[in-house]
């Protein structure tokens, strides 16, 4: 068999990218050279399975919250975690509520929510939200209303860890 080099540059060059070690040989891929492909079934057998929206599913293991006329720490952990909310404001004056992160001198707020009551109204105004937040050390995420007259009302649930490793919904176990 005669030891003839490829030409097309595309795959040379896509063999230089995935060998670099063959690059200092001063050889490239030849027409004689066996190529074993590998085949990756990691993702069709790994435990989860679970599209997104089924991994990040609301389970028991949520931590639930109510906050009205305060500031109160909903999270302290490190990962990744989805938090759903309704912000729901009273028709009785002017009030604010937010979902902020804070690292205990510096805070920024995620969402804000101001009610201004108008004599003509007499309605509730709520607004619901759903959002995933990554919290490093030292990082937490307070929920805060400045009235009685103001609430949040919610739940966090953690689906990934501080590396990004999913975290399943409670007593999923995979196929």
């Amino acid at each position: 068999m005669v030891d003839t080099p490829i030409v097309n540059e595309a795959l040379q060059k896509d063999f230089r990218d995935n060998f670099p070690s063959q690059i200092s040989s001063g050889r490239d891929l030849h027409v004689s050279d066996v190529i074993v492909p590998v085949v990756d079934f990691s993702t069709s057998t790994a435990v989860t399975g679970l599209q997104t929206n089924l991994q990040q599913a609301v389970d028991f293991n949520i931590t639930s919250f109510d906050v009205s006329n305060t500031t109160t720490t909903i999270i302290n952990n490190t990962g990744f975690f989805r938090v759903q909310a309704i912000f729901n404001a009273q028709p009785l004056g002017t009030s604010n509520a937010a979902l902020q992160l804070t690292d205990g001198s510096t805070t920024k707020v995620i969402i804000k929510q101001h009610y201004v009551h108008n004599a003509s109204g007499n309605g509730i105004q709520d607004q619901f939200v759903d959002f995933i937040v990554f919290l490093k050390a030292g990082i937490s995420l307070q929920a805060t209303t400045d009235t009685a007259n103001f609430s949040i009302i919610g739940s966090s649930r953690q689906v990934a860890d501080i590396s990004g490793t999913l975290v399943n919904p409670d007593g999923y176990t995979g196929s």
